[in-house]
């Protein structure tokens, strides 16, 4: 979300909300469940692509399902599509 750069810096972004990183004070309960939620929606699917990328790569060599970062795994044949 890029910040307007509209006279002395209104603290208003560019979809019209006030800029949280400029207010003082503690914030409203319903506004930090809002916050909460946010930062859950965006964040969980980066931290569980990373654990899934640790635990794929954490090998010193090839092996049938895992391979190190950088390293081609050769298969034998396609992946089959279960139905």
């Amino acid at each position: 979300m890029a910040v307007d750069s509209g006279p002395a810096h209104s603290g208003v972004d560019s979809l019209g909300l006030l800029s949280r990183r400029n207010r003082i004070g503690p914030v409203p309960e319903q506004e930090a469940l809002e916050i909460g939620v946010e930062a859950y929606i965006y964040g969980y699917p980066l931290v569980t692509m990373e654990m899934t990328r640790r635990a794929m790569t954490n090998v010193d060599a090839p092996l049938a399902t895992k391979a190190p970062m950088g390293a081609v795994r050769e298969r034998q044949g396609l992946s089959r599509r279960v139905v």
